[in-house]
């Protein structure tokens, strides 16, 4: 299991998190989505929407809503929560890594997403794009139209737009220097 930084709350406590805190869930996200073929592109626009829906936080409930009615829960919100614990077993609430296992099965299995006509593709297809189809907004319009279906916000965006950004720099990371004949590591690590 990894090591997220979560709080079980139904507050906006997460909503004062700094980037470092929720970069940190970044990390454990952007390693597992990079591990089932997601671009990075898509991993941001689906990263802008969770940090409006939840703030990067995957113990957060519903804002307002008692801890475990039929409010939404978790990175992305699931509503009725029953969705995700229902699927995930009885650790549901401690083991935050079977949310990003839910939404990879989400996508194998046809769940969850609706095409529109204006999206009119899968969410496998959604996970593949990239900037040079589609820019950070369309991608983060689709993922709200079609996975979330809340209320738009551009915050969406600014949120999707960072995390591009912070996503693109990471595969920057690796750096070579030739030190007689033999690649050495200098800053970082390389991941694919």
């Amino acid at each position: 299991m990894s090591n997220w930084n979560a709080i079980y709350t139904n507050s906006m406590t997460a909503a004062s998190w700094t980037k470092k805190y929720r970069s940190h869930n970044v990390d454990i996200m952007y390693k597992y989505f990079k591990r089932q073929g997601w671009n990075i592109a898509a991993l941001a626009a689906m990263l802008g929407n969770m940090e409006y829906e939840s703030y990067l936080n995957p113990g957060q409930w519903e804002s307002g809503i008692s801890v475990e009615t039929s409010g939404g829960f978790g990175l992305v919100q699931w509503t009725p929560y029953t969705k995700f614990s229902n699927w995930a077993g009885s650790d549901w609430r401690t083991n935050y890594d079977k949310q990003m296992q839910r939404i990879q099965y989400e996508l194998e299995n046809g769940l969850q997403w609706i095409p529109t006509s204006t999206y009119n593709f899968s969410f496998r297809e959604f996970s593949k794009m990239d900037r040079s189809q589609h820019s950070i907004e369309y991608l983060t319009r689709a993922f709200e139209y079609c996975y979330e279906r809340g209320t738009w916000n551009q915050q969406r965006v600014v949120n999707a737009e960072y995390w591009y950004k912070y996503l693109k720099h990471k595969q920057l990371i690796f750096l070579i220097e030739i030190t007689n004949g033999k690649d050495k590591r200098v800053k970082g690590v390389y991941e694919h």
